[in-house]
């Protein structure tokens, strides 16, 4: 069944050909069985691969790709890493298939603004706080005599009462 459109695949004997089936697995076209998806990779449907479906159903994935920055994989299923959290980038993709490894929490006394943060350099500190240097490991009281009124205070940003 060498004509088995991309996101589904052929059994012998079969007259119509098969939904590729879960996320962890994809289906690139040609027949054969069901790919099964690489660790820290998540599967998705190519449109552009010609015979695939345009839309995807969850049960026609054509292809596979690396967990994209700000993700954890896990199943073929890609999940944001959480607010208050970013990316590992040092963790290798086939170990980026849980939150856990994949997801690194900000310091104390910071936060991210959003989901996806890929570096620490989203991690921003609470009011009432600030980031001393390049201190990746969170954020410190305010001095006595300064002023940390705003989110994302820094040495170079702090304000004498």
């Amino acid at each position: 069944c060498s004509n088995t459109p991309p996101g589904f695949y052929s059994t012998e004997g079969s007259a119509e050909p098969t939904g590729c089936g879960s996320p962890s697995l994809y289906c690139p076209g040609g027949g054969g069985a069901p790919l099964p998806v690489a660790e820290g990779h998540e599967s998705y449907t190519n449109a552009s691969l010609p015979g695939a479906p345009v839309n995807d159903t969850g049960t026609t994935r054509t292809s596979q790709r690396p967990c994209r920055p700000g993700y954890w994989c896990s199943a073929g299923v890609s999940s944001p890493c959480a607010q208050n959290s970013y990316a590992n980038s040092s963790v290798p993709l086939h170990e980026r298939s849980s939150q856990h490894a994949a997801c690194v929490p900000c310091g104390s006394n910071s936060h991210t603004e959003t989901t996806l943060a890929t570096s620490v350099a989203y991690c921003v500190c609470d009011a009432g706080f600030y980031r001393n240097g390049t201190d990746t490991d969170g954020c410190h009281d305010c001095p006595i005599g300064a002023v940390c009124e705003v989110v994302d205070t820094t040495n170079a940003t702090l304000r004498l009462r």
